[in-house]
């Protein structure tokens, strides 16, 4: 199975560019522009479209691999596996 990067260049709420170099051609990058409001919605920005990328690798065949700047992203991950049917085996590096 074929790779899908994923990244998402930022910490929690707060964008890191320092990131950006990491993104391969055609796979996608996670920069949502990012509502006024509590960091709740903030998350919620972001997360959305990285669960649904998630999902897509899934569909087109592919093995999604997420590069993110914090461990709650690992919510939005599990999201886009399981709207695949797919039981989440993670792997945590820290």
């Amino acid at each position: 199975m074929p790779d899908r990067f994923i990244l998402t260049p930022s910490f929690l709420d707060q964008p890191m560019p320092a990131f950006l170099p990491l993104a391969r051609d055609g796979d996608p990058v996670i920069q949502p522009p990012l509502p006024a409001g509590d960091i709740q919605d903030r998350l919620s920005a972001i997360h959305r479209p990285l669960t649904a990328a998630v999902a897509a690798a899934l569909g087109e065949g592919l093995r999604p691999i997420s590069f993110a700047g914090d461990c709650c992203s690992t919510l939005a991950v599990a999201a886009g596996l399981q709207r695949q049917g797919r039981l989440p085996t993670l792997l945590w590096l820290d």
